[in-house]
């Protein structure tokens, strides 16, 4: 007898395992107990619409079973009613209410029923956005006379409905004309030989009639009648040289035009119109002024006007260096000349200042000995048109001999301790001096051809103090002059 039970114990562990055995998964995990089971009546559910509404759905449960958000979050705007932590077995129907989407966005939710071991059955809820239908721009920029638009051509639909495109004018259309949510649509407009400018406007409107009332937008196209216009293809500045010349002002134009001038006219000797241009000539500029006028060509319909800027260069001429100072003996120099026309050059004494020019860039003035015992001057001119420029030619005479220099005054000068200026004169026929004799308690200075001035300092010492200061001229003739200062005090007065 215990036989046959333990054979009938072994017997129910050996189909237990094999049983097992089979009720696992291909990837290796175990299933639920069969025991458990739940059910939703129906399995999906249809979009709710933007206003919100009720749906309801059945729950079928052998075991006590529970209901949550995805993720047990909360949800702002689907309620789930009767709602209980947990619900017993049986049947139990659930109402689902959406609160209204004032949005323009879909959303979403996922309502996730357990029953014990049982797979858990996820329900999604979705609600649509509210009906939109948008138009952008609300006007296109407007189309030229030969059908080409001046801007973007297109505007967007952003929709989330069926929408149908009319216009009532024959001229403009627009492709697509009907479609779904969001599309560029572009515009083409027809060529025009008007003059006055047309409206067109589009009607964009939901293919629903109860959406008709409060979707509808509507797009404006204009398109501009054929224009009347004056313009100048050529540059709208013409410079000129400083010599005659005749340049022209382009012209395109289909309409009568005309031109009017001002500004300094004595550049211009002649403004004359032609088939669809205008020949401006200049006179010679001899000046050394730029000459600046204007021609204003304009449509007499249109009003279009442009300004045409005229400007004829001047004459520019100058010389380095300016003035030249030269000794005794004859000499040459080289002088630059800088010109952008010809030029011609002069002296006011050619008895011993000659000029000559090697080039239109170089100019040689040379001057003869001056034998004379005075310094003689004379001015070169140089001329360009009407502009002249100026070359102050200097040379120092022949001295007389003998040479000589000497102190005029007093030779043995006395300075306070306090310091102060002392003004020297010089007379010589063999200039320019010299100054020697250097201390560091006076300066020289403001040294001119016959004087300089003696700057001494403040004595801070007892003891007076004594330097003696030697001039010498060009050729070596000398004389001298002993400065005393006395000393310093210290409360009593001054002592030699």
């Amino acid at each position: 007898m215990n036989m046959i039970r333990n054979r009938t114990f072994f017997t129910t562990i050996a189909v237990l395992t094999l049983a097992f055995t089979a009720c696992k998964e291909e990837d290796g995990s175990t299933p639920p107990n069969p025991k458990d089971s739940i059910s939703i009546n129906p399995p999906s559910l249809p979009k709710f619409k933007a206003e919100g509404g009720t749906m309801t759905v059945t729950v079928d449960a052998n075991n006590e079973w529970s209901m949550s958000h995805k993720d047990n979050s909360s949800s702002s705007w689907l309620r789930m009613s009767p709602y209980y932590e947990k619900y017993g077995a049986g049947t139990k129907t659930i109402e689902l209410k959406a609160l209204e989407n004032t949005s323009k966005v879909t959303r979403t939710d996922t309502i996730i029923f357990t029953c014990g071991t049982a797979v858990p059955i996820k329900l999604e809820v979705t609600q649509n956005g509210i009906s939109y239908l948008d138009v952008s721009p609300e006007e296109l920029p407007s189309f030229k006379a030969d059908g080409t638009c001046k801007g973007n051509d297109t505007f967007t639909i952003d929709s989330n409905i069926d929408w149908t495109i009319t216009c009532p004018s024959d001229w403009c259309h627009v492709s697509p004309k009907n479609g779904s949510e969001n599309k560029e649509i572009k515009v083409t407009a027809d060529s025009y030989d008007g003059t006055t400018q047309r409206k067109a406007t589009f009607t964009i409107a939901p293919n629903e009639d109860s959406l008709k009332e409060k979707l509808v937008r509507t797009v404006t196209v204009t398109q501009d009648g054929v224009t009347l216009y004056t313009r100048v293809i050529s540059p709208v500045e013409l410079d000129f040289g400083i010599d005659t010349d005749t340049k022209y002002i382009e012209i395109e134009s289909n309409e009568e035009w005309g031109f009017n001038i001002s500004g300094d006219l004595s550049c211009i000797s002649a403004v004359t119109p032609e088939t669809n241009k205008i020949a401006v000539t200049t006179n010679d500029n001899k000046t050394d002024k730029q000459h600046v006028a204007t021609v204003t060509v304009y449509g007499k319909s249109s009003k279009d006007a442009t300004i045409v800027t005229i400007r004829q260069e001047c004459i520019k001429l100058s010389i380095m260096p300016e003035s030249k100072s030269f000794g005794k003996e004859a000499a040459d120099d080289i002088f630059t000349v800088s010109c952008n026309t010809t030029w011609s050059a002069t002296s006011s004494d050619e008895s011993w200042c000659t000029i000559r020019s090697l080039d239109n860039k170089t100019l040689i003035i040379s001057v003869t000995e001056n034998k004379s015992f005075t310094k003689r001057d004379a001015k070169v001119t140089i001329k360009a048109g009407e502009v002249e420029r100026y070359i102050i030619v200097t040379q120092s005479p022949t001295l007389p001999t003998p040479f000589y220099i000497y102190i005029d005054g007093d030779k043995n000068p006395t300075i306070a301790s306090t310091g102060g200026k002392l003004p020297v004169k010089i007379i010589t026929n063999d200039g320019p001096f010299k100054v020697s004799g250097y201390t560091e308690w006076y300066e020289i200075k403001d040294k001119t051809d016959n004087s300089f001035v003696i700057d001494v300092k403040k004595n801070g010492s007892l003891s007076k103090r004594t330097a003696t200061i030697t001039v010498t001229s060009n050729s070596g003739k000398t004389d001298t002059l002993t400065v005393t200062q006395k000393a310093g005090n210290i409360g009593i007065e001054e002592y030699d």
